[in-house]
C-alpha cells in the first residue's frame, strides 16, 4: 500500500477539518441550548437536574475506558507513516479486545448504579427516581456501545480523515437533536430522550466501521491480529494520556454529585448551565486540538526537532487565537448569555464569571495536551492532573460541608486546576522540548491578547449601551467585537498565503505577490512551514 508522506503526517489536512467539525459542533450547540430549556420549562428544573445527574453517574462509566482509545489514531498515523499495515492490524485488534472487555464491565456497573440511586440521592420523588434510573440504564448502554465501536473512530483519525469522522459526528448530532425535539414535542418524558441517544450512538458507529475499512485498505480486526504485549503497551500509553483527560471528569462530576446530595437536583441545574456554555466553548478549541496528535506523532518520525518546536509554538498560538475570544466572551458577556437562554433564576454573572476563570488555562492549552500525547511525553501532565483534580474535589467537599455556595465551589476548584494547566503544563512542555519559557510565552500569547483586547472592549462597551436589554447588548458589543477581531486576525494572524487563497475564492483582487514571513511573525497556513521533499531529505 503505497502512502504518500504528505498526506500521512496530516498537516494538510488540518485547516479542513477544523472547519467541518466546528459547523458538526453548531448542530450539538444548538441542540444543547434547546433540550434544557425545554425540559426546564416543561418538565421542572428538579427534572433537569435528574437529567444532568444521570449523565454524572455515565460520565464516571466512561472512565472506564482508561484512554486506550486515544492510543489508536496516535499510533495508526505512526504506522501508516513506515507504511506498516501489520502493525496497524495489531494495534487495533488488540485494542479492540480491551475495549470490548470494558464495555462488558460497564454494563455490570450500569446495573449496579441503576438499582442503588438511594445511596447517591435518596429523597427523590417515586417517579424521578424511576426515570433516574432508567437514565442511567439506557445512558449506560450507549457508554457500552460507544466503547465496542470507538476503534473505528481512531483509524478514521489516524489516517487523517477528519472531513469523514466529522460529518458522521455532524449527521448523529442532527439526528438525535431532531428526534429529542420531536420526542418532547410529542408530551414525552426524559427517559425517551435517553432513547434517542442510544439509538443516534449505535447508527454512529456502525457507519463509522464502515468509513474505516474504507479508508484504510488493508485493516483486519481479527482475534489472529491480538497481541497481548501489544495490548499492554497501549493501555499503558492510554493510561498516561487517561490520567490528564479524564481527571477533569472525575473532578466534574464527583462535584455534580456533591451539589446534588447537599442542596438538591434543582441546585445543579443552576450549576450545571453555566458549565455547559464553558463545555461548549471548549468544544471548538479541542476540535483542533484532537487532530494535533497524530499530525505530531507522523512529524516526530520525520522530520527535524527544530521544526517540531516551531509546529508547538505555531500550534499553541493558533489554539489560543481561537480559544481566548470565547472565554473573553463568556467572562462578560455570560451573564446575558443565561438570562436570554434559560431565564432569570439561572443568570448568576458571577458565577459563570468564576467558573470561565477557573477553567480558562485548561482550554487555552488543549493543543499542549494533544501534542504531548502525539509525542508520547504525556505521563507526568496526566499525574499532576489527577493530583489537582484531587485537590479540586476535595476542596468543594470542605466548601458544601461547611456551608459555602456554588460560587465558593467555583473558586475551589478553580484555584488548583488553574496551576496545573496554565503554570506547570507550558513549563513541562518548554523543559521537554528544550524552548525557553520566556520564548515560548511571547509568541503564543503576544498576538492573541492583543486582538483579544478591543473585542473585550467592545463587549463591555454593549453592556454600558443597553444596561438592561441582554440580548441587545450581546447583539451590538457581539457584532462590533467581531469585526473587530477578524478585522485584526487578517492583519496579524493569517498568512499572506491563505489570504491569496482566500482572495480567490472569494474572487478578489490578488493584492502584491508573496512575503517571506518570520514563524513568530504569523501563523503558517498548515501550522507549520512545508519544506520541500529534498530539503527534508537533507535535514534527515
Amino acid at each position: 500500500m503505497a502512502i504518500d508522506n504528505g498526506v500521512v503526517d496530516g498537516r494538510q489536512r488540518i485547516a479542513g477539518g477544523v472547519i467541518v467539525s466546528w459547523i458538526s459542533q453548531l448542530i450539538l450547540i444548538a441542540s444543547g441550548f434547546i433540550i434544557p430549556r425545554w425540559i426546564d420549562h416543561g418538565l421542572g428544573r428538579e427534572t433537569l437536574g435528574v437529567w444532568d445527574l444521570a449523565w454524572s453517574f455515565v460520565s464516571y462509566l466512561s472512565l472506564l475506558e482508561a484512554g486506550i482509545g486515544s492510543s489508536v489514531n496516535r499510533h495508526v498515523a505512526l504506522h501508516l507513516v513506515k507504511d506498516d499495515i501489520k502493525s496497524v492490524n495489531r494495534v487495533v485488534s488488540s485494542v479492540a479486545l480491551v475495549q470490548q472487555a470494558a464495555g462488558l464491565l460497564v454494563l455490570g456497573l450500569t446495573l449496579a448504579i441503576a438499582f442503588n440511586l438511594q445511596l447517591f440521592v435518596g429523597d427523590l420523588p417515586v417517579s424521578l427516581a424511576t426515570d433516574t434510573k432508567w437514565l442511567v440504564l439506557l445512558l449506560g448502554l450507549s457508554v457500552a456501545f460507544s466503547f465496542s465501536g470507538a476503534i473505528y473512530t481512531g483509524v478514521l483519525t489516524g489516517c487523517h480523515r477528519w472531513a469523514s469522522h466529522h460529518t458522521v459526528y455532524a449527521c448523529t448530532n442532527l439526528i438525535n437533536a431532531v428526534g429529542m425535539c420531536w420526542v418532547l414535542k410529542a408530551g414525552s418524558g426524559i427517559v425517551a430522550l435517553a432513547v434517542v441517544h442510544l439509538a443516534g450512538e449505535i447508527l454512529g458507529r456502525i457507519v463509522r466501521a464502515v468509513l474505516a475499512y474504507r479508508a484504510c485498505p488493508g485493516l483486519s480486526v481479527r482475534f489472529r491480529n491480538i497481541d497481548l504485549a501489544t495490548a499492554r503497551e497501549m493501555m499503558g500509553f492510554g493510561g498516561r494520556m487517561f490520567m490528564g483527560r479524564m481527571s477533569g471528569v472525575f473532578m466534574i462530576q464527583t462535584v455534580n454529585i456533591l451539589i446534588a446530595a447537599y442542596f438538591g437536583p434543582a441546585a445543579l441545574a443552576l450549576f450545571a448551565r453555566p458549565r455547559s456554555l464553558i463545555r461548549q466553548a471548549a468544544v471548538f478549541p479541542q476540535k483542533y486540538a484532537f487532530m494535533l496528535a497524530p499530525a505530531t506523532a507522523a512529524l516526530s518520525a520525520d522530520h527535524s526537532r527544530g521544526e517540531l518546536r516551531r509546529f508547538v509554538t505555531d500550534a499553541t498560538r493558533y489554539g489560543i487565537c481561537i480559544s481566548l475570544p470565547l472565554m473573553v466572551l463568556l467572562a462578560v458577556d455570560g451573564g446575558p448569555l443565561l438570562k436570554i437562554w434559560m431565564g432569570e433564576a439561572y443568570a448568576d454573572a458571577s458565577l459563570i464569571l468564576l467558573l470561565t476563570l477557573g477553567f480558562t488555562a485548561e482550554i487555552v492549552y488543549q493543543p499542549l495536551n494533544s501534542l504531548l500525547l502525539g509525542l508520547n511525553l504525556h505521563g507526568r501532565p496526566g499525574f499532576f492532573s489527577v493530583v489537582a483534580a484531587a485537590c479540586a474535589a476535595a476542596a468543594a467537599w470542605l466548601v458544601l460541608k461547611f456551608g459555602g455556595g456554588l460560587s465558593a465551589v467555583a473558586i475551589a476548584i478553580g484555584i488548583p486546576w488553574s496551576i496545573v494547566n496554565g503554570v506547570y503544563l507550558p513549563y513541562y512542555t518548554c523543559r521537554r522540548l528544550d524552548i525557553p519559557l520566556g520564548s515560548f510565552f511571547k509568541a503564543v500569547w503576544g498576538t492573541p491578547t492583543l486582538c483579544a483586547i478591543p473585542f473585550a472592549l467592545a463587549l463591555v462597551g454593549g453592556q454600558f449601551a443597553f444596561p438592561d436589554k441582554p440580548l441587545s447588548a450581546l447583539f451590538s458589543g457581539g457584532t462590533v467585537g467581531v469585526v473587530i477581531l477578524l478585522v485584526l486576525y487578517w492583519v496579524w494572524v493569517i498568512p499572506e498565503n491563505s489570504k491569496r487563497e482566500i482572495k480567490e475564492k472569494l474572487h478578489l483582487p490578488k493584492g502584491p505577490g508573496p512575503v517571506m514571513q518570520q514563524s513568530n511573525q504569523k501563523l503558517q497556513p498548515e501550522l507549520i512551514a512545508m519544506t520541500s521533499r529534498e530539503t527534508r531529505d537533507r535535514q534527515l
